[in-house]
């Protein structure tokens, strides 16, 4: 078949191809339901559902309780991080992807196991054990079958926190998990359970009373049916935290879980009351045992006869420090003798535990550790810094980080682009780029500053280099990045550690509240058992309240016992945990404290009302106060019970000063609490309220809730901020980083109209001509950087039955450029196969047809020349940028316009150079723009002449008359080929031919082009 020939053919398989496709989904509408609204839903989620958040960072791992190893797969390893979910890694290290985010209802992974006779069975247990203060709830335990593509959940909703899970080796259906139970109350079930149809059912095989819970359970490595489990008493309150007592006590099993014998009072364990008891069992020699006891003569332990006799090897302090939190032990899976513990610190011994060295890993305060069982140098540990692996024993380790820091707040400065601050838990406090001139947010973009791990961390209004920030023990410092300074600047700088909240001058909790005035921007309050404020940066306090709490004498006492004492100052309790000034009405000052009491200064602080909820149970924690910003009168709360065993959302609104609260929690999940409600500072009626589980929004003042969730993973957001300048939503979520929704401007359109239409084009925000880009890849581990160019959003009731067009219009009405959902921005069409057809969407250059909002971000750039060149090496035929002015997108389905927007192109506020210049930027550019056109379609046609006497000297049957005609055509032809060769140089067919073959005419206007349009400056002479 002749070339003619097959384009015909081709041309007619497009036209069915495409025709078969433009009815398709038409068809399949027929078949398919539209998604009903919620019956809570103001707005249905599909006119919304298009917005993406996106993950900035910072990637620097928050806590790890729960790690392990692959046998057999030295490169595969998964982490169960605090509110961050389940990851994995296939590279040792190098690239983690998170396995989990669809799946689990709960987000902080206490334990995860991995089957040795089948490495694609995992278990994953829920809740954390280790019970600091900010910990989160756990639902049970999940399971994959297919090494964490998928999971199934398998009950134990009532477990609340998950320690460790042991499978038999030889049977990945039999599986024990230690419950520990609620942190926060007292439930029956606790214990250790077994199963022996891989999760289908359960059986409470070990248990004490409904405040002991299972805390460690191990397997024999060389019998399955001997099993050792551990059970801990252990609670917290709001105030205090409370390890051992009745029912402690380190038990065995010899028939696979059935009955069970104490053995931690055996001869050689202490006497008198247990507290928190961790055994590992040898690999080499299944007789020798070793076992950290919290005792008041306690310390590490060791068995040779499996549990029968113990003898007292070491009492380091080192080793059993803050027994409640750490206590992890782990003998070596090639030397009996050799074994680690994992504190603070991370230790090892090689003589049976009697002598212990310190091993130097990347962050500290350790919880978990898998050795390789065929290669003891291999491990990964989990530390409050996340995932490690080595595979030289500790000399060395994988030094990535995953993006699941746990901030408790968040707060933003009006710098360009605005930077976002907070405190990372476990770690220091962070200021980080909402973007960058990059295509991520890497490292380089983020440093520490004021503060410290637990506090607000608040920019100077004036000056962005400045910041205040808050630590635990009521340390505040002040930081200048120029001179990269800290000071001091606490109202109270002795230290209270040891000591309860009796003993403190003003009581601050642990992640206590700073605000800057929005009428003062000298003035700064912070709240300890008072409200204080300073106006000379630190320099001085003022107390201008009283003490705003119960200060109940049984809530101020020293934490832990009744084996080991603990006071680092989270559980200083009775104070000001939320203080903010109304924006509309300077002098009206809100503040909430920890043990349920909310106040209201209507004269900046001379008096103060008591206006506590009526119908808020007593001892809530007032989490945040959120006076209007549109009437001073009118303020929301947000209030938690949780470490009171009640997990009710608590969110109110008063309109009178608080004489009178509504709660308003219409929507939100009744037994899941909220950390914080904020209103939009500029839509009234649009309220956020962020949940232990993601976050919701409300349309209508708080009458009812639905979720804000979109892509979101689930995790905890505490807090939340408006960028009111770029119209961008901010969380900081407790495990899994910063995220933003870009543009929220479609949030403030939305209407009844809406739903009822077929169709509807979004206003975009004004938009900055900013250098960057963004990349979607999950493999790039670094954050997210924003959309660069128009956020375009529009919205379809069903996939359309013609082809859809976007087209964007300068003010005066020129076209600039035209996307379709069929052809690319050049009229071409899609490559015809349905593969491409279906993910053209992801494609740029081409519109998606979902049902719902679809988005599509124009970049600013007109059409690229049509250049005839294949390569063209350090040049551009790359269309100039939009120049900052006012613009229309056009909405068209089939020929019909059905809708424009007209929207602003703005100059980026750092760039010195004006609109003018880049006018005439564009102008120039514009000029070899169209010259490279002209070139390329010159080109174009002497090739396609060339090609047809090619073919019609080709299809000439008489090889004279042939020749005859060559010879008759070959001055027409070497006519253009001089031409050509002025123009183009075809010898250039890779992307550095350009340095062995001369450069013509259009590869040289392609240069000057790149030179043009590499940056938003005015274009030099050299240039023109």
């Amino acid at each position: 078949m002749n070339k003619v020939a097959r384009n015909g053919a081709f041309a007619l398989f497009f036209i069915f191809y495409v025709l078969f496709f433009l009815i398709s989904p038409c068809q399949a509408q027929k078949k398919s339901s539209i998604t009903q609204q919620d019956a809570n839903e103001i707005f249905n989620h599909r006119l919304f559902s298009g917005m993406k958040w996106r993950c900035i960072g910072p990637y620097r791992s928050g806590r790890t309780l729960a790690v392990t190893g692959v046998i057999g797969q030295p490169a595969v390893y998964y982490s169960g991080q605090t509110g961050g979910g389940v990851w994995k890694t296939t590279d040792m290290g190098n690239t983690w992807l998170p396995v989990s985010d669809s799946n689990f209802k709960s987000s902080s992974v206490g334990a995860v196991a991995v089957s040795k006779s089948n490495p694609n069975v995992i278990y994953a247990g829920m809740g954390e054990v280790e019970m600091r203060n900010n910990i989160s709830f756990g639902d049970g335990v999940y399971k994959s079958t297919d090494a964490g593509k998928t999971w199934k959940h398998l009950g134990l909703e009532k477990s609340y926190a998950i320690g460790t899970i042991a499978i038999d080796p030889q049977n990945p259906d039999v599986v024990y998990v230690a419950a520990m139970g609620k942190i926060f109350g007292a439930n029956p079930e606790r214990g250790l359970y077994r199963s022996r149809d891989g999760g289908a059912n359960w059986q409470l095989v070990l248990s004490h009373d409904d405040s002991t819970g299972c805390a460690d359970v191990k397997i024999d490595p060389s019998n399955s049916m001997i099993v050792y489990a551990s059970m801990w008493r252990a609670h917290r309150t709001p105030y205090s935290l409370s390890s051992g007592g009745e029912g402690c006590g380190l038990y065995k099993s010899l028939d696979g879980g059935t009955t069970w014998k104490l053995i931690s009072q055996n001869p050689g364990m202490p006497r008198g009351m247990m507290g928190k008891i961790i055994c590992s069992i040898s690999a080499v020699n299944p007789q020798r045992v070793y076992a950290i006891v919290e005792n008041e003569h306690g310390g590490i332990f060791r068995s040779d006869d499996g549990g029968e006799n113990w003898m007292l090897v070491s009492t380091q302090n080192d080793l059993t420090q803050r027994p409640w939190y750490f206590s992890q032990i782990f003998a070596d899976t090639k030397n009996e003798n050799t074994v680690y513990i994992l504190n603070v610190e991370f230790w090892k011994s090689i003589d049976g535990g009697v002598h212990w060295s310190r091993v130097a890993n990347r962050h500290g305060d350790n919880h978990d550790m898998w050795i390789n069982p065929d290669n003891a140098n291999n491990w990964i540990m989990g530390d409050d810094g996340g995932p490690q692996v080595t595979f030289d024993a500790g000399k060395n380790f994988s030094d990535i980080d995953l993006p699941t820091a746990q901030f408790y707040h968040v707060n933003l400065d009006n710098d360009f682009p605005y930077n976002v601050y907070g405190a990372q838990q476990d770690n220091s406090s962070i200021r980080i780029a909402s973007r960058t001139n990059d295509f991520v947010i890497g490292a380089r973009e983020w440093y520490s500053v004021a503060g410290g791990e637990a506090g607000y961390i608040v920019p100077d209004p004036t000056n962005p280099d400045i910041t205040y920030g808050g630590e635990y023990d009521g340390q505040i410092t002040s930081y200048n990045k120029k001179n990269n300074q800290y000071r001091s600047i606490s109202p109270d700088p002795e230290l209270h550690q040891g000591s309860g909240a009796e003993a403190y001058k003003y009581r601050f909790n642990w992640t206590f509240p700073l605000a800057f005035s929005p009428h003062d921007k000298k003035m700064l309050y912070a709240g300890s058992n008072y409200v204080m404020r300073t106006t000379d940066a630190g320099q001085t306090w003022k107390v201008i309240s009283p003490d705003l709490t119960r200060h109940d004498p049984k809530t101020l006492l020293p934490s832990g016992g009744p084996v080991t004492k603990d006071n680092t100052g989270a559980e200083v309790y009775a104070d000001v945990f939320a203080v903010a000034e109304s924006p509309v009405k300077q002098g009206v000052i809100w503040a909430g404290s920890d043990d349920g009491l909310v106040h209201v200064t209507q004269d900046d602080g001379k008096s103060w009302a008591n206006v506590t909820p009526k119908s808020l149970p007593e001892w809530a924690l007032i989490s945040y106060v959120e006076p209007s910003h549109f009437d001073a009168a009118t303020c929301y709360l947000s209030a938690t019970r949780y470490k009171s065993d009640d997990t009710k959302p608590y969110v109110f609104k008063t309109n009178d000063y608080g004489k009178t609260w509504v709660l308003i929690t219409g929507g939100l999940p009744a037994s899941t609490y909220n950390r914080c409600v904020r209103e939009d500072p500029n839509k009234r009626g649009i309220l956020y309220c962020g949940l232990e589980t993601g976050i919701y929004i409300s349309f209508d003042d708080g009458a009812h809730w639905q979720s804000l969730q979109l892509n979101l993973p689930n995790t905890p957001v505490h807090d939340i901020q408006v960028q009111t300048r770029d119209n961008d939503l901010v969380i900081a979520t407790h495990g899994r980083s910063f995220w933003i929704l870009d543009d929220i401007t479609p949030l403030y359109q939305l209407n009844s109209d809406m739903l009822k239409s077929s169709f509807w084009l979004y206003k975009p925000r004004d938009i900055y001509r900013t250098p960057g880009g963004y990349i979607e890849d999950p493999n790039i581990q670094q954050g997210q950087n924003a959309p660069n160019g128009a956020i375009l959003r529009y919205y379809l009731a069903s996939k359309p039955d013609k082809e859809i067009r976007l087209k964007l219009r300068t003010a005066s009405g020129d076209s600039i450029i035209t996307y379709s959902n069929l052809k690319d921005n050049k009229g071409e069409p899609s490559k015809i196969s349905k593969d491409y057809y279906e993910s053209r969407a992801k494609r740029p250059g081409f519109l998606s047809v979902d049902s719902g909002m679809n988005v599509f971000v124009w970049d600013l750039n007109y059409p690229a020349a049509k250049g005839d060149s294949s390569a063209a090496f350090e040049g551009s035929f790359e269309g100039p940028k939009a120049v900052p002015g006012d613009y229309k997108a056009q909405f068209f389905l089939g020929d019909s316009l059905l809708q424009s927007q007209d929207f602003k192109v703005v100059n980026d506020p750092r760039n010195p150079f004006s609109k003018a210049d880049l006018k005439e930027q564009f102008d120039l550019a514009i000029k070899v723009h169209n010259k490279l056109n002209e070139i390329g379609k010159a080109t174009k046609q002497i090739r396609s002449v060339t090609f047809q006497i090619d073919n019609f000297v080709n299809s000439i049957t008489d090889s004279s008359e042939a020749r005859k005609f060559r010879a008759s055509s070959k001055p027409i032809i070497d006519s253009m080929t001089a031409v050509g060769e002025v123009l183009y140089n075809d010898k250039i067919k890779a992307g550095e031919d350009n340095l062995r073959f001369p450069m013509r005419l259009e590869e040289k206007l392609a240069g000057v082009n790149a030179a043009i349009i590499g940056a938003d400056t005015k274009p030099t002479s050299g240039m023109i």
